[in-house]
């Protein structure tokens, strides 16, 4: 069992913070620690949610939303981040590609935002444990699935920017042979541990329960564009249909 205030492997060396992905809203960066894990580093080595705004600051940036793909809760309170920035809980697990309810999640989340934020260039901060390779995949995933970016493209994009290159082959090579995930179809299957910033870190009871979703594609290796919601019902192969936007307009816009 992992003790609570244990600094994470490999943490010390990486860098925190990169640099806004261009031609995107995504930063991704390593995850902040409390001070109590903090207490055990050299004060160069800190980072914590202060430090990260004083990061973004630097970059002349400002920071709108956080998604934490960290399958834990220890490493930092979201009473420490400020008011002004939205705090989202993916619980993902290390060296496995995210299954397709947390995919679907992850870019309902980035739309909305994005909807929502269309007259600002406030960012959207994506961190896992390192802020590799989790976060690598997602962003990329949402970049191929949403955007229309070539795999080796997005990849390139977020290695630059982050200074840290994707080396997690589960999830290169997800990214580069395997098909694009659907941005709608629902489908009843597993449920999905996500966490809302309504509720504290410990009201585990409050999380939201998201049924798995499906994906549709064309045979393996094969890309499509993304799966828009105008589609007729007698052309799904399953009992519902998602309606919350299109993901390339935004919400009931068609």
């Amino acid at each position: 069992m992992v003790k609570k205030n244990t600094i994470p492997d490999g943490w010390r060396t990486l860098t925190p913070v990169g640099q806004p992905i261009p031609g995107t809203r995504f930063i991704a960066f390593k995850v902040p620690l409390k001070g109590a894990i903090n207490q055990r580093l050299t004060p160069t080595q800190k980072f914590t949610p202060k430090d990260l705004i004083a990061a973004m600051k630097a970059l002349n940036v400002e920071l709108g939303l956080i998604i934490d793909l960290t399958y834990t809760t220890r490493y930092y309170e979201v009473k420490d981040l400020p008011k002004s920035v939205q705090y989202k809980k993916l619980y993902t697990v290390g060296l496995e590609v995210p299954d397709n309810a947390t995919i679907l999640q992850f870019k309902k989340w980035v739309r909305k935002f994005l909807w929502e934020n269309a007259g600002n260039d406030k960012l959207i901060g994506v961190h896992c444990t390192n802020g590799i390779n989790r976060t690598g995949y997602l962003i990329c995933r949402y970049l191929i699935d949403v955007e229309g970016w070539d795999p080796e493209t997005a990849i390139q994009a977020f290695g630059d920017a982050r200074g840290h290159r994707i080396d997690g082959l589960v999830y290169l090579t997800d990214l580069r042979t395997q098909p694009m995930r659907s941005n709608f179809l629902h489908r009843p299957g597993k449920r999905l541990r996500i966490y809302d910033d309504d509720h504290s870190h410990n009201d585990l009871q409050g999380q939201i329960q998201l049924r798995d979703f499906d994906f549709i594609n064309k045979g393996p290796g094969q890309r499509r564009r993304p799966f828009h919601d105008h589609q007729s019902q007698n052309d799904l192969q399953a009992p519902m249909q998602m309606r919350d936007w299109d993901y390339n307009r935004g919400p009931g816009q068609r």
